[in-house]
């Protein structure tokens, strides 16, 4: 079942929802939207892990500062988050601003974060796209007579959300406001954070981050496009990247089952809980780190490392895959001498 509160933590209040025991899942939401759009996948969630759905600063029902709303601010409230609960670290599970915000929170506040499931924002986005976002945004900053109306300017403007998820959007994403409906998300923060969109550098983070990543795009998604996905995994081969069908920008809402999926299996993969599905196969180029013991961006066996022969700045290969429950390894030397080499093709 899930359960809302409120969370004092040294920054701000923040209100969530959250079910299930276990290691700890932060689950970010996507500007403008609230905790409950996770409402789907946190139950298909729940009984591997402690499952905590953020309201955003700004957003919903917590704490909506007049000022500070860069990615190191919400990256600094996961941090303050976790610290709180006492049960870090924890997984990040972002979508588009929720993405952006646990992969900084990565950089700037590594011990906090065990790994990011970034779906549906990457670098490179490109201006015009991010700009149409700017304008959507403000352009939602509206009253609406009645929530039949709220019902009809979402499934507009999200043709392929379910019906379910427009009304967890209806239902939790507005406030009465003198006889008419406003959305709970504080209009002049959702300005300054798509400002932030345009204008931050999300490159450098997502190059510099260490702990474990994937990139998950909805393959319908006019805000990842194929170009942007694709310089993504150029900066970043190391990283898996994997599409979903059936889903636009909002894949969390869209095809829970396949974010629920995907992120048990990450966890799995990390040794953050989790077991990986029969049929799942994961397999990446990574960088040996200096004193991993054996970790490289996911758990690798110290015995396998040390017959390969391999050290520390070494790039290897690997593959798990999950038969009968039981996860199967496979570990190789990478003809490659850096991950640059590897993404132009260019071999020892």
């Amino acid at each position: 079942m899930i359960r809302e509160r409120d969370i004092q933590t040294r920054t701000l209040r923040f209100h969530v929802a959250e079910c299930g025991k276990g290691p700890l899942l932060l689950l970010l939401h996507g500007v403008t939207a609230n905790a409950r759009g996770w409402d789907k996948v946190a139950e298909r969630l729940a009984e591997g892990f402690h499952v905590v759905a953020v309201d955003q600063r700004g957003h919903g029902r917590s704490d909506k500062p007049a000022k500070g709303y860069d990615g190191v601010d919400y990256a600094s409230d996961i941090a303050a988050l976790v610290e709180t609960l006492g049960t870090g670290p924890a997984v990040v599970v972002g979508h588009s601003l929720g993405a952006r915000n646990g992969i900084v929170a990565g950089v700037k506040h590594p011990k906090a974060v065990a790994g990011v499931v970034a779906v549906d924002y990457v670098p490179f986005i490109e201006p015009e796209v991010l700009q149409q976002l700017h304008d959507r945004v403000v352009g939602g900053n509206r009253t609406f007579a009645s929530v039949h109306e709220v019902k009809a300017y979402l499934r507009a403007r999200y043709p392929l959300m379910p019906e379910d998820a427009v009304e967890r959007r209806a239902h939790y994403g507005y406030r009465e406001e003198n006889g008419a409906l406003r959305p709970l998300a504080d209009p002049a923060a959702m300005a300054a954070t798509c400002r932030g969109f345009q204008t931050e550098d999300f490159a450098t983070p997502t190059r510099d981050v260490r702990a474990p990543v994937i990139f998950v795009r909805g393959k319908e998604s006019k805000l990842v496009t194929r170009a942007a996905f694709r310089r993504a995994q150029a900066l970043r081969p190391d990283i898996r990247a994997v599409e979903v069908d059936g889903a636009d920008h909002y894949v969390p809402e869209e095809q829970p089952d396949a974010i629920a999926r995907i992120t048990a299996d990450f966890c799995a993969l990390i040794g953050h809980g989790g077991q990986m599905q029969d049929g799942i196969e994961w397999s990446a180029p990574v960088v040996v780190q200096k004193g991993a013991k054996g970790k490289l961006m996911i758990e690798i066996p110290k015995q396998a490392l040390t017959r390969l022969g391999v050290k520390a700045g070494d790039v290897v290969s690997y593959t798990a895959f999950a038969n009968g429950g039981i996860e199967v390894w496979s570990i190789k030397k990478s003809p490659y001498t850096s991950l640059a080499d590897k993404a132009k093709g260019k071999a020892k």
